[in-house]
């Protein structure tokens, strides 16, 4: 959980809400109605010009400004839900769900007993303090009923919103259902900001493996429907599935499975629950299964996910609400987001796979990048044979420019970000990062210099062709370089490992300005093995890497140094990892950055006769007895190496 203090969120929302708009009588948006009624749950409403009724068990009359105001404070859902998972994830809790009430009873007015439900977490002092005024004190978030209760969010939601009385609550249930329904929150913000809304399409991912294909789908409908809540699947005693096609297959299944010839029918790695059961990814799939599978779920999240076959490719589409100035992005993902974890765990594979067709610019920080490096300055270059100064551009300025020239998304990339000093690399366009509804927050007006290069560039003829034919007009103050703001389009990603967060500390200021995406290490079932030449002994690698990741927690008490899958990354095709790369690679960074400085013992991988100098002989070469020996103190006593 990236701290963010709930108690001044949820004021600082209070005070921006204008309650002289919201006073008045509002129509919603055709557009919003539509997407209502064409989704699942939309049979329950009926709209009317100033009115909306909605049939539950009950007939609920709503003023239609209930829904502009849940839109405006579903923004507090997220984060209260995120608090709550946080707590749940972290403390010492109940392993009875029936006595969570009088645990979370308890601990209530109580900071001291809710700090030590986190004891032995590896959450930061600040996150502690947090969740622990948040169990304890609920005045503090305006909560009122039990965060144990699935409707511990209206009490607050309410309160922020002034309503009081029983029928007013069930804004707090639109709030909810916008969450849930992206698509149609912000047609609803759009309306707030006086903005058109047209729905936009962007390429998700695309492959001509069928399974490989459906399986990234189902990925990617978990992070938007949790658990496919709201999915209607037929289940036997083994398989979860839709007409045509069988989605998942329990888990269970998989662990109890004695005949090999079907392992592979389970990808353990995509996982979800439905009514008690875990359930994972079948991968029996063909072309008839796919298109059953289109058509259930191009119905089921219309308006947010397209589903098209082209012949032997197959595309997701992630469906977006636009304004016809230029695209904006679903409210829910970040305009600049960093992956962060262990090194190996895929984030520099993410970006790539994020952008390879898609306009971008890349770049990479390390401690001598600087303003200069970053933006642009002036440097000597020959012109007919003269030396002049000129100004030249770097990443950032040449990324900005790119992406005001067109409606298209446009990535900048930055790798390795905290290898370098984001204060001294950002300087001033720090300020552009602050971003609600796309564009800067804030303007920033350049130097002199940048002003210049910045209006000499849009005056040029191929660009004022390319601003003649984008939607919507670019403010003058752009064109002319006098101020700069980030255009809604400019996706920011970055990538940090864990292990190097120590190289440049990067300020509060500058990480709460960024979305942060973790990577996890987990199996990429890869069959990756280290393979040595003399004895021929054969070891599974990431039971390798469970092993020694144990030891780096156990002397560490960190997470940040362990080992992602792709720590020893192998061209496509190999999977035998040689004993000169176990050594350069994974014995040279457990030596060098994690155990040498600690003491022999039970937790330290090392002994003193697997010294890292140990792993070579006079001439250089590897030692592989060296590695037998570091194996057997290293690897699970109850796992025999191959030979």
């Amino acid at each position: 959980m990236e701290p963010i203090n709930l108690h001044d969120f949820i004021e600082n929302t209070i005070a921006e809400f204008n309650s002289e708009y919201f006073s008045q009588d509002k129509t919603l948006p055709d557009s919003f109605k539509e997407y209502v009624k064409s989704h699942a749950g939309g049979e329950k409403f009926t709209f009317f010009q100033y009115t909306t009724v909605v049939r539950t068990d009950l007939s609920i009359y709503c003023p239609n400004q209930w829904f502009y105001i849940a839109a405006y404070y579903c923004k507090l859902y997220p984060v209260l839900k995120q608090y709550k998972d946080a707590v749940y994830e972290n403390a010492k809790l109940p392993e009875s769900l029936k006595d969570y009430q009088s645990f979370f009873g308890g601990v209530a007015n109580n900071y001291e007993k809710a700090k030590d439900s986190f004891s032995g977490s590896n959450l930061t002092s600040e996150q502690v303090d947090l969740l622990s005024k948040f169990m304890s004190d609920y005045q503090w978030w305006r909560g009122g009923k039990g965060i144990e209760r699935n409707d511990f969010y209206y009490s607050p939601i309410l309160s922020s919103a002034a309503l009081v009385n029983q029928s007013q609550s069930y804004v707090a249930e639109i709030c909810k259902y916008l969450v849930e329904n992206p698509v149609a929150w912000n047609i609803l913000l759009n309306a707030i900001q006086g903005k058109t809304s047209v729905v936009s399409k962007s390429l998700a991912y695309e492959s001509t493996v069928i399974v490989e294909f459906m399986g990234t789908c189902v990925k990617r409908f978990l992070q938007y429907d949790e658990n496919f809540s709201t999915a209607r699947f037929k289940a036997n005693s083994l398989t979860l599935g839709i007409p045509g096609c069988y989605v998942g297959k329990l888990l269970s299944a998989y662990h109890n499975t004695t005949d090999p010839r079907h392992i592979d029918d389970f990808d353990t790695n995509i996982t979800w629950e439905t009514n008690g059961q875990t359930y994972c990814f079948y991968k029996q799939q063909n072309i008839d299964s796919l298109n059953a599978f289109k058509d259930y779920f191009n119905i089921l999240y219309k308006g947010k996910f397209e589903i098209i076959i082209d012949g032997a490719f197959y595309r997701l589409y992630e469906l977006s609400v636009g304004t016809g100035l230029s695209q904006v992005r679903d409210i829910n993902k970040g305009l600049q987001t960093i992956y962060f974890g262990a090194p190996g765990t895929g984030k520099s594979y993410a970006a790539r796979q994020l952008t390879f067709d898609k306009p971008h610019i890349r770049t990479i920080f390390h401690p001598d990048s600087d303003y200069a490096s970053f933006v642009g300055c002036y440097k000597l270059v020959m012109e007919g044979g003269q030396i002049k100064y000129k100004y030249r551009p770097q990443a950032f300025v040449n990324a900005y420019i790119n992406a005001w020239l067109t409606d298209e998304p446009y990535y900048l990339v930055i790798e390795e970000i905290n290898r370098g000093n984001c204060a001294q690399i950002f300087g001033d366009i720090f300020q552009l990062l602050d971003r609600t509804a796309g564009d800067s927050d804030y303007e920033v007006h350049p130097d002199t210099d940048l002003q210049n290069y910045i209006a000499e560039e849009f005056a040029k003829e191929e660009n004022q062709q390319a601003l003649a034919d984008k939607n919507g007009i670019t403010p003058d103050e752009i064109v002319s370089g006098k101020v700069m703001r980030l255009p809604q389009n400019l996706n920011i990603i970055a990538t940090m490992n864990t292990s190097d967060q120590s190289l440049f500390p990067m300020d509060s200021a500058f990480k709460r300005r960024w979305n942060w995406k973790y990577f996890s290490i987990k199996d990429e079932s890869k069959g990756y093995t280290i393979k040595l030449n003399e004895g021929g002994q054969e070891y599974d690698w990431w039971k390798t890497i469970e092993a020694l990741n144990e030891k780096v927690l156990a002397i560490t008490k960190s997470a940040d140094k362990q080992l992602g899958y792709w720590f020893a990354k192998l061209p496509d095709g190999e999977s035998v990892i040689s004993p000169e790369q176990f050594v350069s690679k994974v014995i040279f960074y457990l030596w060098n950055d994690v155990f040498k400085d600690y003491n022999y013992g039970d937790s330290n991988a090392f002994t003193p006769e697997t010294t890292f100098d140990k792993f070579f002989d006079s001439e250089g070469n590897v030692v592989e007895d060296t590695i037998v020996k570091f194996m057997a103190r290293n690897y699970p006593e109850d796992e025999t190496p191959s030979e």
